[in-house]
């Protein structure tokens, strides 16, 4: 039996675009100044997600890209620099370059690899110069966790897996590689184990391990941590480019960093780990239990709280259109039991009239399954405004009204482009430079307003700005130049 993948490509690839533009909503909307912490953790999940989800799939561009920006990301909420309007542009730049790649793969266009590679130099130009105590080193293994000035990790874990598929062990490798230094050893001919030198928690090894499976499947026990000597580690890194150039020589570890099969089984096993104390180990186990049984927790709650599925349009047609049939049924029905004796008949006559409320009330639920928030349209454009006030120099404040009005998706998708070109116009000519504002006695900061509501049995979608407005002798002279007859 072959399994089409396809099904699970097109869902990461949804997944990744909604969580592309929540990551681009929240970085538009952060307080450069005093930034929200809870936003900064959500903008580094959005980035930790597409990574893991990538690494599952094999995409490897996605996984370098997210790797920088997700190490960027996880010291600015950590505290370790501070976030910059610098900062934010960078982020947002990684977000295109991530939307061209996830297009790349799920449309078969174009992926300017000039401007990755530029995107990614950026990222690690801001992680190293904002940081010079705490040095990272790029590489799809290791580097997201920083050794202590004494060359020493502060924690070393040996990690048991269950009887897990081989591309399940290879992405595990590389995800917790990034924690620190990770080594890998056959525990029999099924089953596989870590030895992960780091300084992040259990904690941090069991979120990830959860993206591929289950916590309490995990047997994970702490050894003394092991000094790593500078000379060999300097030497190690240089062989490998730190992930950007090809080895010199055939490494001796596993050439594949955890993405690919071995050559050959590794000839040296790891040192089996020293056991700690009675106490210690009962604590780290209870810590383990105890997180694994929060998880578990978690995980009912958030499937309790789930209120949505993802379905393709197309079968929202079909069932629109069955719905249709079925309307077009119950009334040729109604029509001819209006012929019948209502007393002979009555009860079947109640039946009808059930049947035509159940039939209505179906019809207006299906077609309400069309409808869709005008936040859909007005999502895209405070990115646009607020890149081409940069480009103009002007400041322009974005406000909507009316988000959740509902509009059907047919119309949606139509007015798109409309309103796009009226948004623009509005930054473009309608609001003017801040020292022509400030002259005129107006803030320096215009204020462009893009509204929607109901009125009457319409939809009334509004663009307006506090601009110098319409010039009314440009506009007839326009006219007459176009042959259009002006009084």
């Amino acid at each position: 039996m072959t399994i089409d993948m396809s099904q699970f490509f097109n869902v990461f690839f949804d997944e990744a675009e909604e969580l592309l533009a929540e990551m681009e909503r929240l970085l538009l909307a952060v307080d450069v100044d005093s930034p929200d912490i809870e936003d900064l953790n959500a903008i580094f999940r959005a980035a930790h997600s597409i990574k893991g989800g990538a690494a599952t799939f094999g995409l490897t561009d996605l996984t370098e890209v997210t790797h920088v920006l997700e190490s960027l990301l996880d010291r600015i909420r950590k505290s370790e620099m501070a976030l910059t309007s610098e900062h934010v542009d960078a982020f947002l730049s990684a977000k295109d370059i991530l939307k061209m790649q996830v297009d790349g793969h799920r449309l078969q266009t174009a992926v300017d690899q000039d401007a990755v590679a530029d995107v990614r130099m950026m990222l690690q130009s801001l992680s190293q110069g904002a940081a010079a105590a705490l040095p990272e080193r790029e590489g799809p293994v290791s580097g997201a966790s920083v050794a202590s000035n004494d060359g020493t990790y502060s924690h070393s874990f040996r990690i048991e897996l269950p009887e897990v598929p081989q591309r399940d062990v290879d992405a595990l490798a590389a995800e917790l590689g990034l924690l620190g230094s990770i080594e890998k050893e056959p525990i029999d001919e099924k089953r596989w184990a870590f030895v992960l030198r780091t300084n992040e928690s259990t904690d941090d090894i069991i979120a990830i391990c959860s993206f591929v499976l289950e916590p309490e499947d995990l047997k994970i026990m702490e050894q003394p941590a092991v000094a790593r000597q500078s000379g060999s580690a300097t030497k190690s890194e240089d062989e490998l480019g730190y992930g950007f150039f090809e080895p010199l020589e055939t490494p001796k570890e596993d050439p594949g960093y955890g993405f690919f099969e071995p050559l050959e089984p590794p000839k040296e096993a790891v040192p089996p780990p020293v056991q700690a104390s009675a106490v210690n180990q009962a604590d780290t186990t209870g810590s383990i239990e105890k997180k694994n049984l929060g998880r578990r927790e978690g995980d009912r709650n958030a499937t309790q709280e789930s209120s949505s599925i993802r379905v393709g349009i197309e079968k929202v047609d079909q069932l629109i259109n069955l719905v249709g049939e079925l309307v077009i049924t119950q009334a040729m029905i109604e029509q001819r039991s209006e012929s019948l004796d209502p007393m002979a008949h009555e009860k079947l006559l109640a039946s009808v009239n059930q049947l035509t409320r159940n039939t209505r009330a179906l019809q207006e639920a299906v077609m309400s399954i069309r409808m869709m928030p005008m936040d859909y349209v007005f999502s895209r454009f405070p990115r646009m405004v607020r890149d081409l006030a940069s480009k103009l120099d002007k400041k322009v404040e974005f406000v909507t009204h009316g988000a959740a009005t509902e509009l059907d998706k047919g119309l949606i998708e139509r007015i798109i482009d409309p309103l796009t070109h009226l948004v623009r116009n509005s930054v473009d000519h309608g609001i003017e430079l801040p020292a022509v504002r400030a002259a005129s006695g107006k803030s320096e900061t215009g204020r462009l307003s893009l509204s929607a509501g109901h009125q009457g049995g319409n939809i009334v979608i509004e663009v307006s700005d506090d601009g110098g407005g319409l010039n009314r002798d440009k506009i007839l002279a326009k006219a007459k130049q176009q042959g259009m007859a002006v009084s």
